[in-house]
């Protein structure tokens, strides 16, 4: 289904709504592992150019946050927990700035700025895509960075469906996420000292986005849990998120409330 040009499905039942927003070259089947142990009901969205939602040429991250906002209110969904990977994870954490939320998780999300070889690198491949790179080629490229080795040759078909997806977003899809998600967004660690709701972090102890003391800060404003893998925990380690979403969700509903797991 679309609303505000966004395409989303609800599963599951259960009091509280849990919304939950993937990372950059995903969509909402990212979470296919998690979802079915949480006994939630559960709102999946794709995210602007993303799975089967509409492009938002010139887009910011805050229009990405308006439109999220906006499809929460079309559905009336109030008080969610909102679950957010990397891209995803950078929206819910400005949402929660704004909108009543029932808690938050942030998962493999970037707290800072991109600078230096990164940025570079971001910057050679929109120029790549404008130059003709094969979306296909730029697709294997991106699933190849994001989801570590191990997990990669255990489900060679993520590669596949990577390429798959680059194809569907579209070269000036590509570009314009690359812009807006990777390149003109700024650092946020200060809004975690901001929230007023249960949250937690979650990263692979691989992840670039715990490097460079963010894992300290983030320490220093709430719980960090580490897992096994990089950047891309729905896929690299879906069991252990499913085990920290379902202790957060008791813990938020009140059903547990000594509920926890080891950070």
């Amino acid at each position: 289904m679309t609303s505000s040009k966004l395409a989303y499905e609800f599963r599951g039942e259960g009091e509280t709504t849990v919304v939950m927003l993937h990372g950059v070259f995903m969509d909402r089947r990212l979470w296919d592992e998690v979802v079915p142990d949480l006994d939630s009901r559960i709102l999946l969205v794709d995210m602007p150019a993303h799975g089967d939602s509409d492009f938002e040429p010139g887009a910011s991250i805050d229009n990405h946050v308006d439109s999220i906002a906006n499809l929460l209110s079309d559905l009336e969904v109030h008080s969610p927990v909102i679950v957010g990977h990397s891209w995803g994870g950078m929206v819910a954490l400005r949402l929660a700035q704004t909108l009543t939320l029932s808690g938050l998780v942030l998962v493999n999300t970037p707290l800072s700025r991109t600078t230096g070889t990164s940025r570079l690198g971001f910057i050679m491949q929109r120029a790549l895509l404008l130059l003709g790179l094969p979306l296909a080629t730029y697709g294997k490229l991106a699933i190849t960075a994001l989801v570590d080795d191990g997990t990669l040759a255990q489900r060679p078909s993520l590669v596949a469906e990577g390429k798959q997806r680059a194809k569907a977003i579209g070269r000036e899809g590509l570009r314009e996420t690359l812009r807006s998600v990777l390149l003109e967004t700024e650092d946020s660690v200060t809004l975690l000292s901001n929230l007023e709701i249960p949250w937690r972090f979650v990263a692979g102890i691989d992840d670039y986005v715990i490097a460079d003391g963010l894992a300290d800060q983030i320490r220093k404003y709430g719980k960090l849990h580490i897992t096994a893998g990089g950047h891309t925990t729905p896929l690299e380690s879906p069991r252990d998120l499913t085990v920290i979403l379902r202790g957060f969700l008791e813990l938020v509903t009140g059903d547990d409330t000594s509920a926890s797991s080891a950070e």
